[in-house]
């Protein structure tokens, strides 16, 4: 028996209450409920309730696998089976996985070049690290107040193979940054990536670059270079105040 006009349109604005209320995880057993509880005042069936139900729990079955497999790069296909986008969202999940370990091990290493760790060193990582660490004299030739500002200066430099770690502490003043770059590019040490943070009157450099070659730093005390740049600037800058 076909149904009446009325009782179609009564059974469409029920299947969109019903869709509407799917749309919310946390209510839909109390909507799901109250639509079946609707349907039934609006004179349906308990077999035109399930069949109506069921069509929208498939409706939502397929959305969300819908939505599941344009989340993964590699399914794009328009038909692929449950099974398979299941399997590819696993396998998806535990390459994710795998590069968080990875980008977790790379910053634990690199915490741990940098001296902010407390791990201890493996025995291959201090066969190839060498650090150094100075606090500058000041020197004869300053005043004691240009002498209190070089005495401010600290440089730390880490090396392991081509890997470069510099940490600076000096006096904010103009020229320093540019000349320790400068130095950098004489010895063909490209910058990666830098830190810069100043506070009241001292400025933070940290550096990781790379030495794109090795061999141009055989003999090179690079944190000596580093002290000699800095200071430098730093006597520059005082001479121009003083003129």
């Amino acid at each position: 028996m076909s149904a009446s006009p009325k009782r179609m349109k009564t059974v469409h604005l029920s299947a969109e209450a019903t869709s509407s209320s799917e749309m919310v995880a946390t209510a839909d057993e109390r909507d799901g409920a109250d639509n079946l509880k609707q349907m039934r005042k609006d004179g349906m069936s308990q077999r035109e309730v399930h069949i109506l139900s069921e069509r929208q729990r498939r409706k939502s079955m397929r959305e969300s696998f819908s939505i599941l497999q344009s989340l993964v790069p590699k399914l794009k296909l328009k038909h692929t089976d449950r099974i398979t986008v299941l399997t590819e969202v696993i396998t998806y999940i535990q390459s994710l996985r795998g590069a968080l370990d990875e980008l977790e091990r790379k910053k634990a290493d690199m915490m741990e070049f940098l001296g902010l760790s407390g791990k201890h060193r493996s025995r291959r990582q201090e066969d190839d690290l060498q650090a150094t660490v100075t606090y500058i004299d000041p020197g004869n030739n300053l005043d004691d107040k240009d002498g209190e500002l070089v005495a401010m200066v600290e440089v730390t430099v880490r090396m392991c193979g081509p890997d470069v770690f510099l940490t600076l502490n000096a006096p904010q003043r103009r020229g320093v940054w540019s000349g320790v770059l400068s130095l950098l590019q004489k010895f063909s040490i490209e910058v990666s990536n830098a830190t810069l943070a100043s506070s009241g009157n001292s400025s933070f450099h940290c550096i990781h670059a790379k030495a794109m070659d090795v061999s141009t730093l055989k003999g090179v005390n690079l944190q000596e270079e580093l002290e000699r740049v800095i200071v430098k600037e730093l006597g520059r800058q005082s001479k121009r105040h003083r003129n």
